[in-house]
């Protein structure tokens, strides 16, 4: 009886561990059929991890490989870690990005989308410098108004009264650019116009005389001597054109060559009325065009988190073509009517220093003080000498130099 209760039960446990087993086996075939590799991802029930291939990381073996490793490195604290040649072989300032509050680039190949440059100083101040973020293209454009006069002798040809100097006068610069690839750009600038003007009268009884002389031996000449008026101007224009190709370097520093072209027109004029001899006239006029070749530089050094001081010079070598002349009238009688032309060596430096202030990512604002330098030139009065004859005005002097100073004020907008 024992025996045949037996057999019973251990057959119920046998199918139940059977049941048990092939339950297991097909919760685990279930299972399976949920979990799998795909597109990078693996996926377990309703879980998802990302699959990293090894070689994608860059090791101590690898020395000498100029590729990039695939996976973004983290939490370095020195200087770029795996730049290699991914960032054209330099790291590009990461120890400036940490010494301004900005994370190193880490592995720069894609951290920093492939270079390791540093983002422009000018177009967001230091506040967004960020060595690791590449750098773009840009275009700017600058307006200033400029304040200036040329510094010239007290000049007169009479020993009763003369000219003064030139008053300030404003004129403009205009400047634009373009940076096609940070490096390499193309900027025009238009500079002036500027009109200075002097002038200059006495009126009496009589007596007012002048240097002016003319015959053999040398005499007054009548309608310049004891006048009851006389009128002595002076004016002068300038304007100038350029075109240059830049080169830019760490935003800092700027290189041009290129062309210019610098007209600088001179007029005099004398006059005299006497009760006796009746009026004399003298006049004088002078043009420059110059053309030739200039070279230039940009500096800026920051000196606060959004200021910078920055200097401006620029020199030129020139041809000047030249035109002059010079006509004496006295008494209603033509003593000189004399004309000259022709080319000469000239030259013009430009020099300014200045403060520039960061209103914004693409606006700034500069005030200067400027010194140019013009040489070879031909001026009014240089044109004749005290002693008229029927020669006066026929050669040119074009030695003559001209130093003009000034102010700036002007903004920049850079986009």
């Amino acid at each position: 009886m024992k025996t045949q209760s037996k057999h019973p039960r251990t057959l119920a446990v046998i199918c139940s561990v059977v049941a048990i087993c092939a339950a297991s086996i097909t919760t685990a075939s279930a299972q399976s059929n949920r979990s799998g590799v795909s597109n990078g991802l693996f996926t377990h029930g309703n879980d998802s991890f990302r699959v990293v291939n090894t070689a994608g990381y860059r090791t101590a073996a690898d020395t000498g490989v100029s590729a990039a490793g695939t996976i973004q490195q983290v939490g370095h604290a020195g200087q770029c870690m795996s730049c290699g040649t991914s960032c054209g072989g330099s790291c590009g300032g990461a120890s400036m990005g940490v010494a301004l509050g900005y994370s190193d680039c880490g592995s720069c190949g894609t951290a920093c989308g492939g270079t390791c440059g540093r983002s422009s100083m000018l177009s967001c101040g230091p506040k967004n410098m960020n060595p690791c973020q590449p750098c773009s293209p840009y275009r700017y454009g600058s307006v200033e108004a400029l304040y200036m006069a040329p510094n010239r002798d007290n000049y007169t040809s009479s020993p009763n009264f003369g000219l003064g100097d030139y008053d300030y006068e404003f004129g403009s610069r205009i400047t634009v650019g373009v940076v096609g690839d940070c490096i390499h750009g193309y900027e025009a600038s238009f500079t002036g116009p500027f009109e200075w003007d002097l002038s200059s009268q006495l009126s009496a009884a009589g007596g007012i005389n002048s240097y002016l002389t003319t015959g053999s031996p040398a005499a007054a000449l009548p309608s310049f001597t004891d006048a009851i008026f006389q009128q002595q101007t002076l004016s002068a224009e300038y304007y100038s054109l350029e075109a240059s190709k830049t080169l830019v370097g760490w935003e800092m520093a700027k290189l041009l060559i290129g062309g210019r072209y610098i007209n600088y027109d001179e007029d005099y004029n004398y006059f005299s009325r006497t009760a006796a001899a009746g009026n004399g006239q003298l006049r004088s006029q002078t043009q420059n065009d110059l053309i030739g070749l200039q070279v230039g530089m940009d500096l800026l050094y920051p000196i606060s988190r959004h200021a910078y001081s920055d200097l401006r010079a620029r020199a030129g070598a020139y041809y000047n073509s030249y035109d002059t002349s010079v006509s004496v009238i006295d008494a209603g009688t033509l003593r000189a009517n004399g004309s000259d032309d022709g080319g000469e060596l000239a030259g013009m430096f430009e020099i300014s220093t200045g403060v520039r202030y960061q209103l914004g990512e693409i606006l700034s604002v500069r005030a200067g003080v400027e010194l140019w330098y013009l040489s070879g030139v031909a001026s009014a009065t240089e044109q004749f000498s005290t002693y008229i004859s029927d020669r006066t005005g026929r050669s040119s002097n074009v030695d003559d130099d001209i130093l003009f100073t000034g102010v700036s004020v002007g903004a920049e907008l850079r986009y």
